[in-house]
């Protein structure tokens, strides 16, 4: 037997044995009530300094519950609630890939519209490998475009160390330099990527953001906040928070617990650049769910799998690990800057959702994806809410 076989042998025997831990743990119970489950699952994503708030929504009723402090160095500090802000990081990503639908049929956009189209004929001529990309395959990462071209480095002073850049990098990155890249060959140091094949790219979804701002003449905040905020009453999301928003914000920590500042984007805004709220979340969670909420239609219309059932339209679909956990029909998507992390799932079966958002550059997506298993088994146990009962929001204790 070569080396290499055993290594693919001891690989598998990793991941299967990966794949059982993460099953098990799925089978504890944690507790009998939601908040008990909520604590047991999320005891080591918890640290202690930083912000954590988990929403949940089912039935129509909204539950959440904070932990940590906003900003630690208060005095007193702040316990978190749903209205805490921090910034999202790449589910953001979802909400870019919802324009398309929502603004389909106007200004001239499709899902067929190709990158050259969209750009103009008074636009430079964008190189043939590039030209033809459509909206739909940058919103569901199949345009063949790399995660982040090489060629947006130029931007970056990597002379300084890559922790450096992590500090802010795509407030380095300059919008000319992402037009330049179209119109340049595919450059070999950016891997092969096939089009038509899923390969996640911040860039392509970045892309797709400047590219609905060309056919709209609106920032893609803006945008946002005409087509999705304001209609479903987020008015805790922005791009460019106001500065009584900025007040909500929860003191960001990187992974290690140093403090940090969130990202600012000059460019490719549409990658990551939303800051929201665990309350708007489950906002934007009720319109995938509720027929009669507002924009229902259009947002329903991204969950279908796409590529090869990797992803929707920005919604990532369920994973391996999630079938085996059972959750086989969400769509989700998670988010990571410097100093914090995201996650958002669907159970579109079950009507639930969940979101948890931490002040903390530790992720929370496995922890997600446990709960949002834990969270369906427990729902599925309790009596229905009364039908006549109006959607209340219920906010759990600060722990």
């Amino acid at each position: 037997m070569g080396v290499w076989t055993v290594v693919a042998w001891a690989a598998a025997a990793l991941l299967l044995a990966g794949v059982l831990w993460l099953y098990w743990k799925a089978l504890a119970p944690g507790g009998s009530t939601l908040e008990q489950i909520v604590d047991h699952a999320l005891r080591k994503a918890r640290r202690p300094g930083s912000a954590l708030v988990v929403g949940v929504l089912h039935g129509g009723q909204v539950w959440t519950k904070g932990y940590g402090a906003v900003n630690p160095a208060a005095v007193p500090p702040a316990a978190p609630t749903g209205a805490t802000v921090f910034q999202i990081g790449s589910l953001s990503k979802v909400m870019t890939a919802s324009l398309l639908p929502l603004l389909a049929g106007r200004h001239g956009i499709a899902e067929s519209t190709t990158v050259q189209e969209a750009l103009g004929p008074a636009a430079a001529p964008v190189h043939p490998a590039h030209a033809g990309i459509t909206l739909a395959a940058l919103a569901t990462h199949t345009s063949g475009l790399p995660r982040v071209p090489k060629m947006l480095e130029r931007d970056l002073p990597v002379h300084l160390g890559v922790q450096e850049v992590l500090k802010n990098p795509y407030s380095l990155i300059q919008p000319a330099t992402v037009w330049d890249y179209l119109q340049q060959p595919p450059d070999k140091k950016d891997g092969k990527h096939m089009p038509g094949r899923f390969a996640y790219s911040n860039y392509g979804m970045g892309l797709l953001g400047h590219l609905l701002e060309r056919r709209t003449g609106q920032p893609y905040g803006a945008l946002l906040a005409r087509e999705i905020f304001v209609p479903l009453g987020m008015q805790d999301s922005a791009v460019e928070p106001a500065a009584a928003l900025r007040e909500r914000l929860a003191q960001g920590h990187t992974a290690g617990g140093e403090p940090c500042a969130p990202w600012s984007f000059v460019a490719l805004h549409g990658a990551g650049a939303v800051l929201s709220t665990a309350d708007d979340l489950l906002r934007f969670a009720r319109a995938q769910l509720d027929a009669a909420m507002p924009l229902h239609a259009a947002l329903a219309a991204t969950h279908a799998p796409r590529a090869s059932g990797a992803t929707g339209l920005g919604w990532m679909q369920p994973t391996l690990v999630d079938r085996l956990l059972g959750n086989r029909h969400i769509v989700w998507h998670d988010g990571a800057t410097l100093g914090y992390c995201s996650y958002l799932s669907i159970d579109l079966q079950a009507g639930l959702a969940l979101v948890i958002l931490s002040a903390r550059g530790n992720g929370v997506t496995v922890p997600g994806m446990l709960l949002t298993r834990r969270l369906r088994k427990f729902m599925a146990s309790q009596p229905p809410p009364p039908s006549h009962q109006p959607p209340s929001h219920q906010e759990g204790a600060t722990a």
